[in-house]
């Protein structure tokens, strides 16, 4: 048994993932009976100022940890805090963080500094880690709705338990044209494609081209012939299945005592009040299977003038569909669908064996 406690004080540490020395280190440091209590370090890492906590774990496994970097550190500690101020969102930090740091980047495009803050404990059987980031003066331009926002603060928070779930929290507050824009959601699960539901709102905010060009383009095509003018409130939301990898988008912009003079019919109109919606939806695999083309005639209603849509598909009834193409199907799904009783014993004993 053992009771050991000293002080460090003007340490220095270089780790080749870290972007700079960590240095100033100065903590008390105990050790009772192999486990390791650190209280209320800190230390500096470039222009950032740290405070650690951390405590080791009694039952650490002896050998080498599975898994990444953080969870073979986890795996010995019982519970740690972590605070960074000041972190500079450059090219030099996100160098050297995960690929899926990286992809947040690109969606969000963040400038400026955050604070950050790492926690991790064991609770009974499990465990729980916390990293939350807090922008100070950030800014920040979402990719699907690039509308730039400046003066960001607030609060991400993500969240991963022993369970699997996986949740991010996201809870801020910015400036865009001198006007409050905030932004309000959750993101839950990991992998490529997570649930997410995002709401970005924004009031009495002008009605420019710095709006028209954060909607999609076909959107800002239409809404730049309306040239309106005067101010509004918008509502953005962003909306996405888990494991789908397309999202649903809706705009909603109220307009009150605005003006307008349609491009297609330029008769101006003063204290305009009313509300444009533009949404995006996911198709259904039925809706998909069934669109059709619309079909533009001559006035003789018989010769083919175009066709307009997404997919060049006309319903037409079985008698039209030649007999060589239907026996082509269904000699794909079925080569003995003209011969069998609809009832199998050979397939149902050939299921069987194989599940």
């Amino acid at each position: 048994r053992h009771d050991v406690k000293f002080d460090v004080k003007g340490a220095r540490f270089e780790h080749p993932d870290l972007p700079d020395p960590v240095t100033n280190i100065a903590a008390t440091v105990r050790s009772v009976d192999g486990r390791v209590r650190v209280e209320d370090a800190t230390a500096e890492l470039g222009a950032s100022r740290l405070r650690i906590s951390l405590e080791t774990r009694a039952d650490a496994p002896a050998g080498p940890a599975g898994g990444g970097a953080l969870t073979r550190i986890e795996d010995r500690l019982q519970k740690i805090d972590v605070s960074v101020t000041g972190v500079t969102l450059d090219d030099a930090l996100f160098a050297r963080l995960p690929a899926e740091a990286q992809k947040r980047r690109r969606i969000f495009n963040p400038t400026g500094q955050v604070d950050a803050s790492y926690k991790f404990a064991r609770e009974g059987a499990g465990w729980k880690r916390e990293l939350e980031l807090r922008p100070q003066q950030a800014r920040a331009l979402y990719e699907k709705f690039r509308y730039p926002v400046s003066d960001v603060r607030g609060v991400i928070k993500h969240t991963v338990t022993h369970a699997g779930a996986e949740v991010t929290t996201v809870d801020l507050v910015g400036s865009a044209a001198g006007q409050f824009v905030t932004v309000k959601g959750r993101v839950e699960g990991d992998g490529p494609d997570p649930g997410l539901h995002l709401r970005i709102v924004g009031d009495n905010v002008p009605l420019d081209d710095a709006l028209y060009a954060a909607m999609p383009p076909r959107y800002a095509a239409v809404v730049r012939e309306l040239r309106a003018t005067g101010r509004g409130n918008f509502v953005v939301e962003v909306t996405q299945q888990a494991g789908v990898n397309l999202a649903e988008l809706e705009f909603r912009i109220t307009v009150k005592g605005g003006k307008l003079n349609y491009v297609a019919f330029p008769y101006p109109l003063e204290q305009l009040s009313g509300q444009l919606v533009a949404r995006t939806t996911v198709p259904t695999p039925n809706e998909m299977a069934t669109n059709q083309a619309t079909v533009v005639y001559y006035a003789d209603g018989k010769t083919e003038l175009g066709r307009i849509g997404s997919y060049n598909r006309t319903e037409v009834p079985l008698t039209k569909i030649p007999l060589t193409t239907q026996r082509a199907v269904l000699a794909a799904e079925d080569k003995n669908f003209y011969s069998n009783s609809g009832f199998s014993i050979q397939g149902i004993a050939r299921a069987f064996w194989d599940n």
